[in-house]
């Protein structure tokens, strides 16, 4: 069974700073994993504005890049179920021209990150903490889907939690089936639900690739 369910963190720490909200609908990331043999790679899709007002890296490449694989890398934390860090590898960069529904055109980032658990481990159970831009722009949301044999499955989101502001972590269950989604799973106390996103599907993608920043 494969299973992605939000997870509450003892130790997530507060936000640093807000950006306020705008009038109009803000584009989200996407972040789509892609389940290997020994690995799990993870393909990126993060607003560039927000990335900017988040990290303080303007998104130009192929100047900015190794400034912004750094702040990805950091804002990354895949950790397996006994708390060991996986490895975290940032690879190519891509700026891309994007809309979703009611946004307007805009650009985003594009990257591909490998994760790797570390020597004993089966790659198959992980918590991943991800921050990359809600930490700072308290708005944003991340989308969450997951791929493997040829399907792709909407499993769930990243965004504040309101009551702690703090930014949950992602408890993320690849199992032999790689087919279903898990109901709620309770961990470290908490029962959080996973929403189901319908929305995800009426997005609309018009992109045009610029060189990367390898």
């Amino acid at each position: 069974m494969m299973r992605v369910c939000a997870a509450v963190a003892a130790g997530a720490g507060p936000l640093l700073t807000a950006v306020p909200a705008a009038a109009h609908p803000m584009p989200h990331s996407v972040v789509l994993l892609d389940v290997h043999g020994s690995s799990v790679t993870a393909e990126l899709e993060i607003p560039a504005g927000d990335l900017t007002a988040a990290s303080g890296v303007p998104v130009e490449l192929p100047a900015r890049a190794g400034e912004l694989r750094t702040y990805l890398a950091a804002h990354i934390r895949p950790v397996s179920p006994a708390g060991r860090p996986w490895t975290v590898r940032v690879g190519d960069l891509a700026t891309t021209a994007a809309e979703q529904t009611s946004t307007g055109p805009y650009r985003e980032l594009t990257a591909t990150v490998e994760l790797t658990p570390p020597a004993g481990e089966d790659g198959r159970h992980l918590t991943v903490g991800y921050d990359v831009v809600v930490h700072q722009v308290v708005t944003h949301v991340t989308l969450v889907s997951v791929r493997r044999g040829g399907t792709t499955v909407q499993a769930g989101e990243v965004r504040i939690d309101n009551r702690t502001m703090t930014v949950p972590p992602l408890a993320v269950d690849l199992g032999a089936g790689g087919r279903d989604l898990a109901r709620p799973a309770a961990l470290g106390g908490a029962l959080v639900a996973l929403a189901v996103f319908a929305v995800a599907a009426a997005r609309i993608r018009s992109r045009r690739r610029s060189p990367s920043g390898r």
